[in-house]
């Protein structure tokens, strides 16, 4: 009985990471236009794009485990 609310907070996890980590990319982007100097643009290089791909693989993870359960995929 306690599986199906294990997975759902699973997925609410990985959910709430991965708004957190397009979050902290997007706060990136915007103080680099803000301001744009080497150490802003090397922190949102680096960062930036990591970022985002850990919140997509999160919410397709997510995704295929809703696909799963309700047996469309």
């Amino acid at each position: 009985m306690s599986e199906p609310r294990n997975e759902a907070a699973k997925e609410a996890k990985a959910l709430r990471f991965a708004a957190i980590a397009t979050g902290v990319m997007l706060v990136l982007a915007i103080v680099l236009l803000i301001k744009e100097t080497a150490y802003t643009f090397v922190v949102f290089m680096f960062l930036g794009p990591p970022l985002l791909a850990l919140a997509a693989i999160a919410l397709g993870w997510v995704i295929l485990r809703e696909l799963r359960s309700k047996k469309v995929f």
